[in-house]
């Protein structure tokens, strides 16, 4: 899968890696693309705002019983809600279920009140906002490449440190 932005294209997963040997590089047969290109995307900014997770900056979250300035002030929450917190898991999870009679129109059989097949277990962290399938991350590589070319897309700074780039 390629991604185009502003005037880059990103093809993720065709690259081979270099292979380091004694042969002269140009030696060494290119590796044939398939017999169809591979799909490109173009990402636009609204995209890549939503794809890439802002992090604000230490000094700009909200901190309890300080002003803008700094000054001590009396907290916004006058009562103390502390307790809830222990309510509020800290990973939500649930269950991808298959149900291969719905899927098809079949009629189950009598006795068989839940058919459906678990795929798999999704978690979401509410503390990070990320999730998990089957207790693995789903952040793979090609994410993490297409997360880095929309934080450069949205800085309006060339690749590379060039000029920046005219706004949308």
């Amino acid at each position: 899968m390629g991604v185009a932005l502003a005037g880059f294209v990103f093809v993720l997963g065709l690259a081979p890696p270099l292979v380091a040997s004694g042969r002269d590089a140009a030696a060494q047969a290119p590796e044939p693309w398939p017999e169809e290109p591979p799909p490109v995307v173009a990402v636009d900014a609204a995209t890549c705002r939503q794809l890439v997770r802002h992090v604000p900056d230490p000094d700009v979250t909200y901190q309890p019983g300080v002003d803008v300035r700094g000054r001590t002030v009396a907290p916004a929450d006058l009562q103390d809600y502390s307790g809830f917190d222990a309510m509020i898991p800290d990973t939500v999870t649930f269950h991808i279920v298959l149900d291969p009679f719905e899927r098809t129109g079949v009629v189950p059989p009598q006795g068989i009140e839940s058919p459906g097949t678990v795929l798999g277990t999704v978690g979401y962290d509410l503390n990070r906002g990320t999730f998990t399938v089957n207790g693995r991350p789903l952040t793979t590589g090609e994410q993490d490449t297409l997360a880095r070319a929309c934080v450069t897309r949205l800085s309006g700074v060339a690749p590379g440190g060039g000029p920046e780039r005219p706004p949308e």
